[in-house]
């Protein structure tokens, strides 16, 4: 499905996907966060750290769930920069439609590996495709792998 699509299906649904998360998609979780693979990826591996509570803007945590996802971000981060030849972390700290295009209105950080974020190909459409169920579980079993292996011969 393209990005469009789905994200034209929330606005008319009126729901919002993170907050029916549940640990089978999930690459780690905390008390607060879960760490899961993007179900539209600018780029392969790129991940997102989702508040566990719904809210839309980063003064809305407490101090303590704000230092929870930093961690969370600075962890993933060193793994990625490992993995890839570069990174991106983006906190879109809006309401949805709005100036930044977040599409959906409850915080979450973006950790991607390096590339242009964008359109692939200038022509102002996202072409960014939305994984089905059985691929996104694949590919979240996959990097969840990876992502232990390197956290067993780090420590």
């Amino acid at each position: 499905m393209d990005y469009g699509t789905y994200t034209a299906n929330l606005d008319q649904e009126h729901h919002c996907p993170f907050c029916n998360m549940n640990n089978e998609k999930a690459l780690d979780e905390t008390a607060n966060f879960y760490v899961v693979l993007a179900r539209a990826p600018y780029v392969k591996d790129h991940i997102l750290i989702i508040s566990k509570r719904h809210v839309t803007f980063l003064n809305e945590l407490t101090k303590e769930e704000q230092q929870e996802m930093w961690e969370l971000v600075n962890t993933r981060n060193t793994f990625m920069q490992k993995e890839h030849e570069g990174t991106s972390i983006l906190l879109r700290d809006t309401h949805a439609k709005g100036i930044s295009w977040k599409s959906i209105e409850h915080l979450h950080a973006h950790v991607i590996p390096n590339c242009r974020i964008g359109t692939i190909d200038g022509n102002g459409q996202d072409d960014r495709h939305f994984f089905d169920r059985e691929e996104y579980l694949a590919l979240t079993h996959d990097l969840k792998n990876r992502f232990e292996h390197y956290k067993n011969t780090k420590e």
